[in-house]
């Protein structure tokens, strides 16, 4: 992944998380002049397709549905499963950097001790030999 599509991830992600919020915005001006709403259902899927940081603004900054069960729990949810999703993407891209990288490229070439992490050890890009961080 290139650069340019980074930064065209990032842009797509904040335009949904700006929607999501402008939509929040507009069920709380609805809710206060006694117009039509916008069902819960709709704003927690918004929240869930990766709309959920604007859907956590709007409901902090216009204090809306704060105290709506189980719309907060579900809510809470739908971020701690984005939160684990970012958490294993990121994962996922730094072991692809590192083994590009040299770094980890055979995982089971350092012989075990118990005195070093499975980190320390690490195959030497212009050697192509395995060795610790120790020198071990």
């Amino acid at each position: 992944m290139t650069m340019t599509d980074i930064i065209k991830w990032a842009l797509l992600f904040l335009a949904l998380n700006l929607l999501v919020f402008s939509i929040y915005f507009m069920d709380k001006q609805a809710s206060r002049h006694g117009r039509r709403r916008i069902s819960e259902r709709t704003l927690l899927v918004l929240a869930l397709i990766g709309g959920s940081l604007g859907a956590l603004a709007a409901q902090h900054l216009l204090r809306h549905k704060t105290r709506k069960e189980p719309f907060r729990s579900i809510l809470a949810a739908i971020l701690i499963l984005h939160g684990a999703l970012i958490a294993v993407l990121g994962l996922r891209a730094a072991m692809e950097l590192s083994a590009s990288s040299g770094f980890l490229k055979h995982q089971n070439s350092c012989p075990y001790s118990p005195w070093l992490s499975e980190t320390s050890c690490f195959v030497s890009p212009t050697e192509g030999t395995s060795r610790s961080s120790f020198g071990l």
